[in-house]
């Protein structure tokens, strides 16, 4: 089988989910005809979307309606020359290196050159979440980001987020899922204001007071059932969400996506410990905050060492 074929290969495996891809949905004809198979995943708010892309040529690229940072990871390539780009700053040719990353400011028109296929990664991630970290982590600053888009990139912290996010995606509903994804992409947003050349100082996270971690915790035990949001955990703790994540955990010892998996494993076992009437382990898995029966065993497993029907047997 020659790379040819792996590539065909490739483009059965993907989705092709093109309706629930604006960007390609909305595109002419000309361009959606390039695209040899896609899977595209969005955040419910639509702050950001990601990828995975087999593309036959690539073509010009117009983010400006967007406002948002557009960054694409080479996965592999049969091109022969290098990709031709040019996102406003100076043209520059990105070599047909798995992991090289090209990355465009919002409000930019661009050109993309290039005989593939291609297979990358592609993600938006709009532009005030970017330069909302921008501002906690310089003091209230912004700086030009013309910089990113001068030439391609070689960041390996970059592309193992940015793979990981995909990732997040693909695997079955998982606890602390949203916790998750907000933690990587706030690592994309920095690496992306590193790229630009940013000078970011370190700071020291300081705790949670004990009035915010009060509450924090009133509200995640009360709301144990539900999917919590990161942002909302941080307004409860009345600080930013950036911040949170880092001050919970120097406060509690874990993160906040381990403590909710432990509460609702902790829940869990004891259900499973009551007497009669006894709650099927499917109305537990719903009552702890587990999507179903099959999450809340491979967590429990994990966790405990055994599934919740053995462990209910034994006691």
């Amino acid at each position: 089988m020659n790379n040819l074929d792996l590539f065909v290969q490739c483009a059965r495996t993907l989705t092709n989910n093109f309706v629930e891809c604006p960007q390609i949905r909305d595109s002419p004809s000309w361009f959606r005809d390039r695209i040899m198979g896609i899977d595209f995943f969005s955040e419910p708010g639509e702050k950001w979307d990601i990828a995975e892309v087999l593309i036959a040529e690539a073509a010009a690229h117009n983010n400006g309606y967007t406002e948002s940072f557009f960054i694409s990871v080479l996965l592999n390539t049969e091109g022969i020359r290098p990709l031709e780009v040019d996102f406003g700053a100076g043209r520059y040719q990105r070599p047909n290196r798995p992991g090289a990353v090209v990355i465009a400011a919002p409000e930019t028109d661009g050109i993309l050159k290039g005989i593939g296929p291609y297979h990358s990664i592609v993600m938006n991630i709009k532009k005030e979440v970017v330069f909302s970290q921008m501002r906690e982590l310089l003091d209230g600053r912004e700086a030009a980001m013309d910089r990113v888009c001068a030439n391609f990139v070689i960041d390996q912290d970059l592309e193992v987020l940015v793979k990981a996010l995909l990732e997040s995606y693909r695997r079955p509903v998982y606890t602390g899922r949203s916790l998750h994804q907000a933690e990587l992409i706030d690592g994309i947003s920095r690496r992306l204001i590193q790229a630009a050349a940013i000078c970011v100082p370190e700071r020291k996270t300081e705790k949670l007071r004990p009035l915010s971690i009060r509450r924090v915790l009133e509200f995640i035990h009360a709301n144990l059932a539900q999917e919590l949001d990161r942002d909302e955990l941080a307004k409860v703790a009345g600080v930013g969400p950036r911040q949170f994540t880092e001050s919970f955990r120097q406060s509690v010892g874990v993160t906040p996506k381990r403590y909710l998996l432990n509460l609702r494993i902790d829940r869990a076992k004891s259900l499973l410990r009551q007497p009669a009437p006894l709650l099927t382990v499917a109305e537990i898995a719903q009552e702890c905050g587990f999507f179903n029966t099959s999450h809340l065993c491979q967590e429990f497993k994990r966790q405990v060492g055994t599934t919740p029907k053995i462990y209910r047997e034994h006691l």
